[in-house]
């Protein structure tokens, strides 16, 4: 007998033999070859949880591919690249050494219902030449979430080594592919959305290798400066649908929680996801994550982020509820009355006391109803000194507060103790110098000044401080000046640190009154800030920031932006529902240092935003914000805001281009229903009502009138 077997017909589900020889030889040599294929391992294990399919390398654990009907194909890896768990292991021959699936073998997999367990006695290291005694083993539990749409996933590390383990990386999704295309897939957190696949391009130019374009760290920090997480949820996709990620550890981390590594792989150009905890698991410690939430989704963000919604509603639990004119207001007012550096000089005042009655009605009439005054005082000193004598008595200062108060502005001074010039008394060393004046070469920071030298009181429990803090702040609150703006809110308990003392602040000053108000510079996330502000006062960066997400999630507190003379900026922040700050500066001035009337252009702004939020105030005050995912295609030409209530959406349309007509497409029946498939759309141009019309399905093709830049036109769909 002779036969020959092709190799290219050796794939699944092809196999044909070639031979010279009776038939029946044939059929059992098809049986006896096909028996020894089946047998043979295909390499992974698929599992399905909540709708959503994972592949994982049988031998080592890591994640091949994550795909949703909802997205097709989210992540796709090779088995060298691909991830799930990842330590850092420093030892004396190479600092750099990982422990991570990847480099693992014979890991154990174990498939329940709507559950899989992956678990390495012994995880791998990326080198095999360093020396170490013991092994370091790791547990990924994966299980479908009671949602019916979510996957949570957590992890144990055992560290059974002579080595400390400093860093874990978990969840690590590596392989992460461009599923709603290139321009179309965003990686959006609280404080900004950018375009990996875009922006994360290596350039042509010269750059050092381990800051280039391709890496991006988005960490914890000052809250509203673009460059941070903000709140512990990210999502990555498009209009069309995405993956959204959180974590179940409210508030503050176990470990310090580094934050999220992107880095966009010149090899394969896909992307990978790092959860990022800096902490110290000892030889014969242990260490357990908190649960990492996935939902994947379809439409935008704003569906990714409603499970991250309803773990927030269950942890905010704000000390007051939001004063009725912060709510409802379009925003504050903020001044510079005088450079807060150097008290003795007598030049340099914007305003005095006697001048905040004028610059109040300016305001009222500008729907600003809260005024925050900076450079009232001697900053970073403690205990509270008074107010400057160039700017008028204590006296003056209350009955301004007073007179301000019946107009219908609250005033809030802004003060400065977290960090001190006083420290040393407290037991730290001054550590750090802040200073600027327009008088300066440069203005802010030259290396010869230090009368802004001091140091942060860190941690914040410290006594001392606390009861002159306390003290300082009780005698302003019991003259008459119950609100307050705090400068650098580091909260980092719970139980001892700043949060004790802010609550009892804020007692005594609702028991003076009720309206009373606190804000501060945001300093770490919005998990730690939210039950203790009522609206931020944070610098913010536009170039890049994208707050929609965040202030999508709660009532409070309201997110500042800061408007020195941008229409563009306070139109847009008005659409979407930001608390805007504004201060206009004199020309080469400092800012909040001039009227608002002496710009004219952002006067008139202001009064239309005012006027319309108070037109739809219902929408602002007690809709879901979506931000623009009404729109299943992006719209260039305008900026779009959507509000939706139970039985009926706002949709706000800025044009953002030159005079033109805009059309843009929605998908109105994701985010509201109609039995009927009918919907009423009225349609606003500057909130007067010009036209009804009906729509009769759930897509929506919408062609405005004429629009000059930045006109506003609103329109209204209530379900039939």
């Amino acid at each position: 007998m002779v036969f020959n077997i092709h190799p290219a017909f050796l794939s699944p589900g092809r196999i044909y033999i070639y031979m010279k020889s009776k038939l029946y030889l044939t059929a059992i040599l098809v049986f006896v070859f096909g028996a020894s294929y089946a047998q043979q391992s295909t390499g992974v294990v698929k599992a399905t949880l909540n709708g959503t399919q994972f592949v994982f390398d049988e031998e080592r654990g890591s994640i091949l591919s994550i795909s949703h009907p909802a997205t097709g194909t989210i992540l796709q890896s090779s088995r060298d690249s691909a991830g799930i768990v990842d330590l850092a292991f420093p030892v004396k021959e190479f600092e750099p050494l990982r422990l991570a699936s990847r480099f693992s073998k014979n890991v154990q997999i174990t498939k329940g219902n709507g559950l899989v367990t992956i678990h390495w006695a012994e995880l791998g290291a990326s080198r095999s030449f360093t020396k170490f005694q013991g092994k370091v083993s790791a547990t990924v539990t994966l299980k479908e979430d009671p949602d019916g749409q979510s996957v949570s996933m957590s992890c144990t590390i055992e560290n059974q080594s002579d080595h400390p383990v400093p860093q874990i990386v978990f969840p690590d999704l590596s392989g992460i592919v461009p599923f709603c295309g290139v321009e179309g897939t965003e990686f959006r957190t609280g404080g900004i959305a950018i375009k990996p696949f875009v922006d994360m391009v290596v350039k042509e130019h010269d750059n050092f290798y381990a800051i280039n374009e391709s890496i991006r760290w988005f960490h914890y920090g000052f809250v509203l400066d673009g460059k941070n997480l903000v709140i512990k949820w990210m999502d990555i996709g498009g209009r069309k649908g995405g993956l959204s990620i959180f974590s179940k550890d409210w508030g503050i981390n176990k470990g310090y929680d580094e934050g999220v590594f992107l880095r966009l792989s010149e090899t394969s150009h896909t992307l990978r996801y790092m959860r990022t905890v800096n902490t110290e698991i000892a030889p014969n410690a242990s260490w357990q994550s908190p649960e990492y939430i996935l939902t994947p989704h379809r439409n935008g963000w704003a569906k990714g982020i409603i499970p991250y919604r309803l773990w927030a509603q269950q942890n905010f639990k704000p000390l007051y509820p939001l004063p009725a004119h912060v709510r409802d207001g379009l925003g504050y007012r903020t001044i510079w009355m005088r450079n807060f550096f150097y008290p003795k000089d007598p030049k340099g005042n914007n305003f005095r006391f006697r001048d905040l009655p004028k610059v109040a009605r300016e305001a009222k009439e500008h729907g600003l109803d809260e005024m925050v005054l900076w450079g009232w005082n001697d900053a970073f000193t403690l205990p509270l000194p008074p107010p400057n004598p160039f700017l008028g008595t204590e006296q003056d200062m209350v009955k301004a507060v007073a007179d301000c108060k019946k107009i219908g502005v609250n005033i809030a001074p802004f003060r400065s103790v977290m960090i001190t010039e006083t420290a040393s008394k407290y037991g730290i060393e001054p550590n750090t110098e802040y200073n600027y004046d327009p008088e300066f070469v440069p203005e802010l920071n030259p290396r010869y000044a230090v009368a802004g030298k001091g140091a942060a009181i860190v941690p914040s429990s410290n006594k001392l401080w606390q009861e002159e803090a306390l003290t300082s702040t009780k005698r302003l609150i019991d003259i008459g000046v119950p609100s307050i703006s705090w400068d650098q809110f580091f909260t980092v308990g719970p139980g001892r640190y700043l949060d004790t003392l802010i609550t009892q602040i804020r007692k005594i000053a609702k028991d003076k009154d009720p309206q009373s108000t606190f804000s501060a510079e945001a300093g770490t996330n919005m998990e730690n800030e939210y039950s203790f502000l009522d609206y931020t006062w944070n610098w913010d960066y536009s170039d890049g920031c994208d707050y929609r997400a965040l202030i999508s999630l709660l009532p409070s507190p309201r997110i500042n932006l800061n408007i020195d003379r941008s229409v563009s900026e306070a139109k847009v922040g008005f659409a979407d529902n930001l608390y805007l700050n504004i201060y206009p500066r004199k020309p080469d001035g400092v800012n909040g240092s001039d009227y608002i009337s002496n710009h004219p252009v952002l006067s008139k702004a202001l009064k239309q935003c005012a006027r319309l939020r108070k037109q739809f105030l219902n929408y602002f005050v007690k809709g879901t914000f979506i931000g623009d995912c009404i729109l299943s295609k992006n719209c260039a030409d305008a900026h779009v805001s959507t509000y939706v209530l139970p039985k009926s959406m706002l949709v706000i349309v800025i044009n953002t281009k030159d005079k033109k007509e805009i059309t843009f497409e929605g998908d109105v029946e994701p985010w509201l229903k109609s039995a009927t498939g009918r919907y009423t759309i009225k349609q606003y141009n500057d909130g007067a009502l010009v036209k009804t019309t009906t729509l009769g399905k759930s897509q929506w093709i919408q062609k405005t009138p004429v629009m000059k830049y930045l006109d506003i036109c609103m329109y209204e769909l209530i379900p039939e």
